[in-house]
């Protein structure tokens, strides 16, 4: 074999071999198979749970040794990946989440006042941004593309929170000491909100960023129909367009505030001030 084909094989070899024990992840990042977190209480649930969390025992005992074997490659690997911009993990399905998760940007408008840079806010309008598709329509070619969006949204906040210190979970924490991870989420559709719903005499003096979760019940088991009706009640005037409150005398959020609406938890991530 010429040497250059030895070269250019070995070297698609080594490529092929760094991928697939790149994409190996850590037995740290994967739920232990032999704690379920949940049983269903439907029948069928019932009986295939078990069955499947001992193909899943199995699995896990491959992927240790799986794991183990590829240790010695693994600093090298880890390198290559780097360097190469193939450091991901494209695994789609492996841990999903166990909640419902959503995102809402909350505008606080004053008047345009020529005399004062701070005038006091007026009224607040609070949208929901994410998901992207409503949960109340069919999800057809739509949803394709709204999944883009959704997507886009997980990453910025999951890069804010790996990026954001422990110590800036604090109330007293400033706009300006956060990442800035959340800024093209809050200024996109702070742009477009001025643009569709304030008048000339009226501008943006904050924008907030919230995150939500809510309960995700597993597959057979009760859910409470009570709490599921409020939250789509509740996300209901949502979908009908940004929920406007008037204000009276009233002070921000401290960051990291905290409400709740029906079952679902929202937090308050990121803000900016103007």
């Amino acid at each position: 074999m010429p040497r250059r084909r030895l070269a250019v094989s070995l070297l698609i070899a080594w490529h092929l071999t760094a991928l697939v024990v790149g994409s190996i992840p850590a037995p740290g990042q994967l739920t232990d198979p032999a704690k379920p977190e949940a049983r269903g209480v439907e029948p069928l649930s019932a009986w295939l749970t078990p069955r499947l969390d001992a193909v899943a025992a199995a699995a896990a005992g491959v992927h240790r040794l799986l794991w183990t074997i590829a240790r010695p490659l693994r600093p090298l690997v880890s390198r290559y990946l780097s360097a190469t911009g193939l450091e991901q993990q494209w695994a789609m399905f492996w841990n999903p989440s166990l909640t419902d998760q959503y995102v809402r940007v909350r505008y606080y408008v004053a008047a345009k006042t020529p005399t004062v840079n701070h005038a006091p806010a007026k009224w607040l309008a609070t949208e929901l941004v994410s998901p992207a598709h409503r949960e109340d329509r069919v999800r057809l070619l739509q949803s394709f593309h709204d999944s883009y969006s959704d997507k886009a949204m997980e990453l910025a906040m999951a890069s804010f929170r790996r990026k954001r210190a422990n110590t800036l979970v604090a109330p007293d924490t400033k706009s300006e000491q956060l990442p800035d991870s959340l800024a093209p989420v809050a200024r996109y559709f702070a742009r477009r909100f001025a643009r569709t719903h304030l008048a000339t005499s009226e501008r943006l003096v904050r924008v907030e960023v919230w995150s939500g979760s809510a309960p995700n019940p597993p597959f057979g088991s009760a859910a409470t129909s009570t709490e599921i009706a409020e939250r789509r009640a509740r996300l209901g005037g949502y979908y009908e367009g940004p929920v406007v409150r008037r204000l009276g005398s009233m002070s921000y959020p401290p960051y990291h505030a905290e409400e709740d609406e029906a079952d679902i938890e929202w937090v308050l991530e990121y803000f900016e001030e103007r």
